[in-house]
């Protein structure tokens, strides 16, 4: 097992050395979570900005949300999180798209006010985030989207449902830990859905951590 493990890590390492983005991608997890290999953030961070440079637009999403939540070690840059959404978005990447509307024109970071019809022109390129991004904004956001009103129960049925973004499992973590939604309170499952979002989810580590 070890072996294999080892002769794993050395395949997914030379593929990176020879500027494969996947495999770069793969090499910052695994020195993000000391799988494989002894856990050095800067050793992960430098690997992952190597794929951002050759235009993987998972890792640039992934980087932004680094910069907007000073995660490992990282300044927070919302300017350059705005950025590196902003190229992933132009280059059709619907996470991107997705990453841009949230963060920067419905929570108002660095565009004040929050621009509301600038971020549904971006869903638009991001349709498969549509409806749980709506339950967000009703939910967390206490505000009307078109035709959805406020909707405790219907958000925690999507949330379940959802299985194109990760910060679904998040949010319905959060309605278990809070007894929301017409879900009876319970810890042991808001904690399981923490678990299983952490990996995709920088907020769910929070959640976890606060457990």
């Amino acid at each position: 097992m070890a072996k294999a493990m080892r002769d794993e890590q050395l395949g997914i390492r030379h593929a990176a050395e020879q500027g494969h983005a996947a495999a770069q991608r793969s090499l910052c997890s695994a020195y993000k979570m000391g799988k494989g290999v002894e856990q050095d953030l800067c050793e992960a961070l430098m690997w992952l900005n190597k794929a951002a440079d050759q235009d993987d637009n998972v890792a640039r999403n992934i980087l932004g949300m680094m910069y907007i939540t000073g995660e490992r070690d990282v300044k927070p840059d919302i300017l350059k999180a705005k950025e590196l959404f902003h190229t992933a978005a132009e280059q059709g990447c619907p996470c991107g798209a997705f990453n841009l509307a949230y963060y920067f024109h419905l929570r108002g970071l660095h565009v004040e006010p929050p621009d509301f019809r600038e971020a549904e022109d971006l869903m638009a390129k991001s349709a498969h985030y549509e409806n749980a991004l709506r339950c967000t904004i009703v939910i967390v956001h206490e505000r009307d989207w078109g035709e959805w009103v406020k909707d405790e129960l219907k958000a925690a049925e999507i949330y379940e449902t959802d299985d194109e973004w990760p910060e679904s499992k998040t949010l319905l973590g959060k309605m278990y830990e809070d007894g929301r939604g017409e879900l009876d309170q319970d810890l042991n499952k808001a904690a399981q859905l923490y678990t299983e979002a952490v990996v995709e989810d920088v907020v769910a580590r929070g959640h976890l951590g606060q457990m």
